[in-house]
């Protein structure tokens, strides 16, 4: 058994190189991270669609997990998935609290540095398993990462909708500098990204937040990288979608309506919010059909027709 984080990173690296199936030439790929705590509990099924998401898309599809037992046990949506696990098991045992955020959120940065050990090659686009995917949006999600390097740079990301909460100031860090969404980041250039992954999960550890996130340790690595970072227009990820109780579209502060451009022009291709929360809004919807909201699937709840 491995043991230490180190061992369990390099050791899935060799997995991953011995594992990568071959690629075309300029095909990006997706990646995710899950740990037991992930697959149980109210949001249990945002892995589940955000699996299919992807898999929809036809592109290939990472998956790094804590264990070889929950390895063992998951059942991809697609042969396109690749399943490959760290190892030992003892990642996000905390039951509650920062610290329990703070063990998921590390796992998370493990995962991220060890599926960009055999990165894909045209781009890997690590999603929180609450991120849904819209349908036909590969192409779109493909020029992203062209437009990363065309600009010259290594990584995109968007602003996060609260661009720095006060907790989360750093005296090493400008305030007009925001934060950026750590659940969707489109890893372009392979070396250099890998130094980002490894640069955040140092600094996560060496300066740990109060609140357990991860986003202050990415945010002082990105500024330190700044002339690296791209920034991806904020339009094409929703967060959330509000409604009042008539069930009235109005999007507020830091919400979007996935059915509508941006002020820039740029329609979701992300819809990032738990799939309980999702259905939720989908539900009052005027133009939710046929389990669709505007290419956005939305699943039935669990024990209903259509689930699992």
């Amino acid at each position: 058994m491995l043991t230490s984080s180190r061992c369990s990173l390099l050791c899935t690296a060799a997995l991953l190189v011995a594992a990568a199936t071959s690629q075309s030439e300029g095909e990006f790929g997706f990646l995710f991270a899950a740990n037991a705590g992930a697959l149980t509990g109210k949001n249990e099924g945002d892995l589940a669609e955000a699996l299919r998401g992807a898999c929809a898309t036809g592109h290939p599809v990472r998956l790094v997990v804590d264990a070889p037992a929950l390895a063992r046990t998951l059942r991809p949506p697609c042969d396109r998935v690749d399943v490959v696990a760290l190892g030992g098991g003892t990642r996000g045992a905390e039951t509650g609290g920062a610290a329990a955020l703070a063990a998921a959120r590390r796992f998370k940065l493990e995962a991220i540095v060890a599926g960009l050990a055999e990165a894909f090659p045209g781009g890997t686009l690590y999603l929180d398993n609450d991120v849904a995917i819209r349908a036909g949006a590969a192409g779109e999600l493909s020029a992203v990462f062209a437009a990363i390097l065309r600009a010259g740079k290594a990584f995109g990301l968007v602003e996060a909708q609260r661009r720095l909460p006060e907790r989360h100031r750093a005296g090493d860090v400008p305030d007009g500098f925001a934060e950026r969404n750590g659940g969707a980041v489109f890893f372009g250039d392979a070396e250099r990204s890998r130094r980002l992954a490894a640069d955040w999960l140092a600094e996560f550890d060496a300066r740990p937040s109060r609140d357990g996130h991860d986003q202050p340790a990415l945010r002082r690595v990105l500024w330190r990288r700044r002339d690296e970072l791209y920034d991806v227009p904020g339009g094409i990820q929703c967060r959330g979608l509000r409604l009042d109780e008539a069930g009235v579209r109005r999007p507020k502060r830091r919400s979007c309506d996935p059915c509508e451009r941006d002020a820039a022009g740029y329609w979701p291709l992300l819809w990032h919010d738990h799939q309980l929360t999702l259905r939720e809004n989908a539900a009052r919807h005027t133009l939710l059909s046929n389990g669709s909201l505007c290419g956005f699937a939305v699943a039935p709840p669990p024990g209903r027709p259509g689930s699992g």
